[in-house]
């Protein structure tokens, strides 16, 4: 929730679609990578007990250390877009 209001908030100050979906992108693979991703698979689709133990528990307690990694640049692995 705090990833996807940080890209919205992002989203109104980016001079292009591209420059979004760069940042979408980069947000994306590491949703994939983190525990709460797993987390929440385990939560809806294994055990289906709809209660997800998140990390940190509370959105008050999520840091900017925490989010900077899903806005990092990613080097290589960057999106490109051909024109």
């Amino acid at each position: 929730m705090v990833v996807t209001l940080k890209l919205l908030r992002l989203a109104r100050q980016s001079s292009s679609l591209e420059e979004c979906l760069v940042r979408e992108y980069r947000a994306a693979l590491e949703v994939f990578a983190s525990d709460d991703f797993r987390e929440g698979v385990r939560a809806a689709v294994i055990d289906k007990d709809r209660n997800p133990k998140w990390s940190p528990p509370r959105v008050e307690d999520v840091t900017p250390q925490m989010l900077a990694p899903y806005l990092a640049n990613i080097g290589a692995n960057e999106l490109l877009f051909d024109h």
